[in-house]
């Protein structure tokens, strides 16, 4: 059984056909009934959307360890041909940040890179604007969508990992407290505020995955399989039917490799540049309970989904990485300090695992072509 809603948010109207609230309730997926595509947001209205807030550490671990499983590496793939962006008027940038700003104890240097928690990290937009529409920048974006509850509308941070499959968190797509899944899924890659025209346009959603130990976890992090998949619909593009994992590329994922590594995060947290600009953070990571990590970080909220990858960046003639893979995605943001991101400074992802496999095989299988 569906059912039809008609959205009614400021400057926005939409029809989605949904699958029915006792099917999304017991199931770990669901699939967009509605094939029409529908309009993009406006750069005004995608500025306006709210990050989603970062869920903040408790005292449950959301479920037992989940089996790690034998260690997989999924490889990634950059296309031969390069995607030509969109030409863009520039626009002026996203107002500043409203909330409340992070400050440092002048008297406490020390806490200027590694805050209370000692986990040392760097914090960066990344430079130039233009850098977000590269490989393999440009394999990550902004994830928005809307709960059919409150009729609100959130943003989170997504990653490309197959032709038609991109990562996120869990509570990203399922709000575990309330037991639906978010929907209106519209992902843009390499999203920039300060253009008129996103360089690879926004993409729609046509199903929505999660994991039975997010989804029955009661919304307590860490979670041992905080993850969630969305599988993207094609889009025409010069006459051409085009998925777009293989028109724009996307990063490889490895199980059971989150600790004691040298990793960098990308989000888009609200905090910072309010969401409008892709943010980059490095730093090395610590074990968390038994399955979960942590890395020293300023991001917040809207930085929730956002991938953790090894070996990040364009490989050099000799570079050491490991198993000649690069561009690793092995975790995704989940979680932040209990008291916010001051004066603590870290975020936590669940380790990619056998729940995660499991997930992404059935994403992979649902119609061909996904992986």
């Amino acid at each position: 059984m569906s059912r039809t809603i008609l959205l009614a948010v400021p400057a926005l109207a939409a029809t989605l056909t949904l699958a029915g609230a006792g099917a999304a309730a017991a199931q770990t997926w669901i699939v967009n009934q509605n094939r029409q595509k529908p309009a993009d947001l406006t750069t005004e209205q995608l500025r306006a959307i709210a990050p989603l807030p970062l869920p903040r550490e408790s005292k449950g671990s959301g479920g037992k360890a989940a089996a790690k499983g034998t260690p997989q590496v999924f490889p990634g793939f950059v296309p031969a041909d390069e995607p030509v962006p969109a030409e863009s008027d520039a626009l002026p940038p996203p107002a500043d940040w409203n909330g409340p700003l992070i400050r440092y104890d002048a008297g406490n240097d020390d806490s200027r890179s590694k805050g209370t928690s000692g986990y040392p990290f760097t914090t960066t937009r990344v430079f130039p604007d233009t850098a977000v529409s590269t490989a393999p920048y440009r394999m990550a974006g902004k994830l928005i969508f809307r709960d059919s509850t409150t009729n609100s509308w959130y943003m989170c941070t997504a990653a490309i990992i197959s032709y038609r499959l991109v990562l996120t968190a869990g509570h990203c797509v399922y709000n575990a407290t309330g037991k639906r899944f978010y929907t209106d899924f519209r992902f843009t890659p390499g999203y920039n505020a300060t253009l008129g025209t996103q360089p690879y346009g926004q993409w729609t959603w046509s199903a929505v995955y999660t994991t039975p130990a997010w989804q029955n976890g009661g919304g307590t992090v860490p979670n041992v399989s905080d993850f969630g998949i969305i599988e993207i619909a094609n889009q025409t593009i010069g006459g051409v039917s085009r998925t777009i994992g293989g028109y724009l590329g996307y990063y490889a994922t490895a199980t059971a490799r989150l600790n004691y590594n040298h990793l960098t995060a990308l989000g888009y947290p609200g905090n910072i540049d309010s969401g409008g600009r892709m943010i980059a953070n490095q730093g090395e990571t610590r074990p968390y309970g038994s399955s979960s990590g942590v890395m020293g970080s300023s991001m917040a909220g809207g930085s929730s989904g956002g991938p953790w990858i090894e070996d990040f960046g364009v490989v050099g003639s000799g570079q050491l990485i490991a198993n000649s893979v690069a561009n690793r995605i092995v975790g995704v943001t989940s979680y932040g300090p209990a008291g916010g991101p001051s004066p603590s400074f870290y975020q936590g992802s669940s380790i990619l695992n056998a729940d995660f496999t499991a997930m992404r095989t059935t994403a992979c299988a649902r119609l061909a072509g996904n992986c």
